[in-house]
């Protein structure tokens, strides 16, 4: 069984539970988003990797999603989560990360996306250009786009996206725009 630390609205760690304690009882834990992007300089030419879900999640199903995101485990770090997190989902059949990965954490927030789901989320970007060997138990397909067209697609159709994406999205924008 899998272990969550619950946390306050100060991200105080408060307990621990299992993932369907967490998620039946609303409970506020920890999770991590991160942006790949496929040139260094993310802020002007670079393209963002996303992710479209398997059609085999119990959640947002086939909906499109961050490059990497999920749930920060009981005693890890936000840092450490996001590694993890990378590793399995974009690396799965890799027992190391390629060389070379640098994260660097962009935004912290609230990522209420369900009246049951409650997070306290970091946003991280770094960049790299692949290859990519996705978990298919997990993510259906990877491709590269431009972050200003996601979001402008995310205005006009938002049921595509993850609420999770919405919100790093929005999170991104605003750390470059002030928007």
């Amino acid at each position: 069984m899998s272990l969550v630390d619950i946390v306050n609205e100060s991200d105080e760690i408060v307990g621990q539970a299992d993932f369907e304690e967490i998620h039946s009882k609303g409970l506020r834990h920890r999770s991590v988003q991160l942006f790949v992007f496929q040139y260094p300089d993310y802020r002007d030419k670079s393209k963002l990797l996303v992710a479209q879900r398997s059609g085999n999640q119990e959640t947002s199903a086939l909906k499109l999603h961050p490059s990497v995101g999920g749930h920060v485990m009981a005693g890890q770090s936000y840092g450490e989560a996001v590694i993890a997190e990378l590793r399995e989902e974009l690396f799965h059949d890799k027992s190391e990360l390629p060389r070379g990965f640098v994260f660097h954490e962009i935004a912290k927030y609230k990522n209420d996306t369900r009246t049951k789901n409650k997070e306290n989320t970091r946003l991280f970007i770094t960049e790299y250009s692949g290859p990519f060997s996705p978990d298919p138990k997990e993510i259906e397909r990877v491709f590269w786009q431009d972050p200003n067209e996601v979001w402008e697609d995310m205005k006009s159709n938002p049921e595509k996206y993850t609420n999770s994406f919405k919100n790093a999205m929005r999170e991104y924008m605003f750390s470059l725009h002030g928007d």
